[in-house]
């Protein structure tokens, strides 16, 4: 069963912007990074050094990487739960428009739980001056990034699961 040339084109024009926001994320991921280098090499210069107990920075250091973790959950959840046609389309909507918004929605959440997981990797650089805590947690987004990047196929999948369904 093939697809129109209009719904083809529709899928296509939404696919791109699907990948914008993905490597929006990905380049902001690297931002975090860069940021963090020039934010070391001046401390350094500068010998600069936040004074807080090594307690409370392991203590935050294991909240945050605990929130990563369940923020890595949230986004398989999100996956498993959004991505099938179980629920309802849009009102007055068209299915494929559902199905689009759908992955648009998934993919904007999945980029932003992402990007918090480098947040928390570059507040702890800044806060304890740690280069191995921020790499570790920048490791973990990337991955996450990679693992989770839209896929053009799912996309092709979930509209065509939505159409059977509705």
């Amino acid at each position: 069963m093939g697809t129109s040339i209009q719904n083809r084109d529709e899928l296509n024009k939404a696919w791109k912007l699907i990948q914008l926001i993905w490597k929006a994320g990905f380049i902001l991921l690297i931002l975090f990074f860069l940021a963090a280098f020039v934010l070391h090499l001046l401390s350094f210069q500068a010998g600069l050094n936040m004074q807080l107990s090594a307690e409370l920075l392991d203590n935050m250091r294991y909240a945050l990487l605990g929130l990563a973790v369940f923020e890595l959950l949230l986004i398989v959840f999100i996956h498993r739960k959004a991505l099938r046609p179980g629920s309802r389309t849009a009102q007055g909507g068209s299915i494929q428009q559902s199905a689009v918004g759908r992955y648009i929605a998934v993919t904007v959440l999945t980029t932003a739980l992402l990007s918090s997981i480098g947040d928390s990797g570059l507040v702890l650089f800044v806060l304890a001056g740690d280069i191995n805590v921020l790499l570790i947690f920048l490791g973990i987004a990337v991955a996450g990034m990679l693992c989770f990047r839209p896929n053009k196929e799912e996309l092709k999948d979930l509209n065509r699961r939505m159409k059977r369904a509705g």
